[in-house]
């Protein structure tokens, strides 16, 4: 047994995550004795840590009365700290933020609270969201933000204490990644024939502008284009959406996937990732690409994109302003001379590997090791 200090990861949900994993897995690695509390019901993420050798335990409160909800696991937090002799707890995502904030008023144990939001531009959220982050940012010694952009857009618009938020990217094992099937990848090119696919990867909100990559498509279609948009996500817009392809009479150019949980086949299927997203705390899906060596066209303006990827040299950047005729352009030049670019996706894996990849990123995993 490690003579360290338990680590405490708390958490809300079941879904399975790479860079969760990675981080966990590692600081196991290194002889800390690390232990989870996830307050969601069993799924591919209690899995996972299981078949690392985490301990997994399950706390799972109805969501009837908020104030009955939330003292519950205050409570159960505090109990749990305790009679685990937990020294240090991660919590990710805000709503475990908060309960992790106010259970470590009452007990010894450092606490550092992993932030994944972010408004940009100083877009208002409601008023829970906003209690939230302001006893968050007021009580946790720590706040860590996966990119500078982050940080930024933290201090400069919700006037938090810079000296209490620290940026660690996150990290990878990017070898345990599924890899796309020939076959599969196959069947999706014959099922959406077209010169020039492209895939967006997102949730179909407001904020992720995705009508402005769809009236993207519409023009150059319109222009004579041979393209195609595969669109991976659900969300609230997506009827609006189905409205306005069917209005636009573009049903067989831009195609609406859904969740997918073969993602990876159609990411190989495509040539190039777009998005025209205003908030990304770290996009997961240019870094997919990029291990394809695929192109991707992403907004310098949000999470931690220019980070890693250089304007025309690795991928493209889109600005803020102008965003959509950028796009047009950017499309159009790979459109019309796909053999030019192309070395632009292998230098974006390069990239990626030596920024994110736990077994190369020997900086950023020292971050992690400080932590605790």
């Amino acid at each position: 047994m490690s003579n360290k200090g338990k680590i405490l990861f708390y958490y809300e949900a079941n879904k399975f995550s790479n860079s969760l994993i990675t981080y966990l897995s590692l600081l196991k690695d290194k002889g800390y004795e690390v232990i989870a509390l996830i307050t969601a019901d069993w799924g591919p993420l209690h899995d996972a840590l299981k078949e690392k050798g985490i301990p997994v335990y399950v706390y799972v409160v109805p969501k009837t009365n908020p104030i009955i909800f939330y003292l519950k696991h205050i409570i159960n937090l505090i109990r749990f700290i305790l009679s685990h002799r937990v020294a240090t707890i991660h919590s990710h995502v805000q709503r475990s933020n908060f309960i992790a904030t106010i259970a470590s008023l009452f007990v010894p144990v450092k606490l550092v609270a992993f932030r994944h939001h972010y408004r940009p531009f100083g877009l208002k959220a409601n008023w829970k969201e906003r209690f939230f982050d302001w006893i968050i940012h007021m009580f946790a010694p720590l706040v860590v933000v996966p990119s500078k952009t982050v940080r930024e857009g933290i201090v400069k618009y919700e006037k938090r204490n810079p000296r209490k938020i620290l940026v660690v990217p996150y990290i990878y094992d990017f070898s345990s990644y599924p890899k796309p099937s020939g076959e599969e990848v196959e069947k999706i090119k014959k099922q959406f024939p077209a010169r020039m696919r492209l895939i967006m990867v997102s949730r179909l909100i407001p904020l992720k502008r995705p009508l402005l990559v769809f009236s993207v498509i519409k023009d150059l279609v319109e222009s004579g284009f041979d393209i195609k948009l595969l669109v991976a996500g659900e969300g609230p817009m997506r009827p609006l959406l189905e409205q306005w392809i069917e209005k636009h009479n573009i049903n067989d150019r831009i195609i609406l996937l859904g969740f997918r949980t073969d993602l990876v086949n159609y990411m190989a299927a495509a040539d190039m990732l777009v998005s025209a997203s205003m908030t990304d705390a770290s996009n997961s899906a240019a870094k997919e690409m990029g291990l394809l060596e695929k192109l991707v066209a992403v907004p310098d303006y949000v999470g931690d994109f220019t980070e890693y990827i250089i304007d025309g040299y690795n991928g493209f950047l889109l600005p803020l302003e102008n965003t959509k005729s950028k796009l047009k352009e950017v499309v159009t030049k790979v459109y019309k001379n796909p053999d030019k670019y192309r070395v632009l996706g292998m230098r974006l894996r390069e990239a990626v590997l030596k920024r994110f990849d736990y077994r190369y990123a020997k900086e950023i995993v020292k971050l992690y090791e400080k932590l605790v």
